[in-house]
């Protein structure tokens, strides 16, 4: 027999999904986080959700970066909020499997590096592929590399972007203003010594921007600084202090 709590968890849940796309719910969730509400639901949802069935609704690139994003910022905040002492574990923490799916438990590294960045290593500064890639990490991850997910994902640290709620029909320009709006802040040019100074995620994964003519290329076609061949990269020190709910203004 089914008691009336669950048959009411189970309406609510089909109402949840009727109301919404499975490329919302990351949203969804992200958004009960601001907003200091109860997540539990949110948290059902995804739990009902079988991997193989999200795979083939998130059927484009534009769906897997919104659903996985907000899942991931949403994860990292929802934690950290409650649970700061975790960060101070950080190996332990990105490695723990904290999204739970009906059939599939991820990690933090999962979704970033296995889904996100489309199966590189952790530690390949882009160049380098994970060893072992499972089926449900080559069916959810993207077609393409996505450079710009850097500047979209936040770890929790004072040095990450600002977190977006990102939908899949304007992910584009989210992800160009997040790209800009980062850029604005972090790289600095000294046309005196032709150096320009950035943050050390370009270094991490280098390969991911295509190397120094990559990053370059990116800083330009953003902020227009005129760097060139000769211009010198330097990366600055990352702050790991530890900053929750540094949400983009207006978002």
């Amino acid at each position: 027999m089914v008691s009336i709590k669950g048959l009411v968890i189970v309406i609510l849940l089909l109402q949840a999904f009727s109301a919404a796309a499975f490329s919302e719910v990351g949203a969804d969730f992200l958004k009960a986080v601001r907003r200091g509400e109860d997540v539990t639901l949110a948290k059902q949802r995804l739990a009902e959700i079988p991997w193989r069935e999200l795979a083939a609704k998130l059927d484009e690139d534009s769906k897997r970066l919104a659903f996985w994003l907000n899942c991931y910022n949403a994860i990292v905040q929802d934690e950290l909020t409650h649970h700061p002492k975790k960060y101070n574990e950080k190996n332990a923490f990105f490695s723990a499997k904290l999204l739970r799916l009906r059939d599939l438990s991820l990690s933090l590294d999962d979704i970033e590096h296995g889904i996100l960045r489309r199966s590189l290593s952790k530690y390949g500064l882009g160049y380098v592929g994970r060893i072992f890639v499972s089926d449900w990490e080559r069916r959810l991850r993207l077609e393409k590399r996505e450079p710009r997910i850097h500047f979209a994902l936040n770890c929790g640290a004072q040095s990450c972007p600002a977190v977006y709620f990102y939908r899949p029909e304007k992910i584009d320009a989210q992800l160009e203003s997040a790209t800009k709006s980062f850029l604005q802040q972090d790289a600095k040019f000294s046309s005196a010594t032709n150096e320009v100074t950035v943050s050390r995620i370009f270094l991490w994964f280098n390969g991911d921007f295509g190397g120094g003519v990559g990053i370059k290329g990116l800083i330009n076609r953003h902020l227009e600084m005129g760097l060139n061949k000769r211009t010198t990269l330097v990366y600055r020190e990352y702050d790991w202090s530890l900053q929750v709910s540094k949400y983009a203004d207006g978002n």
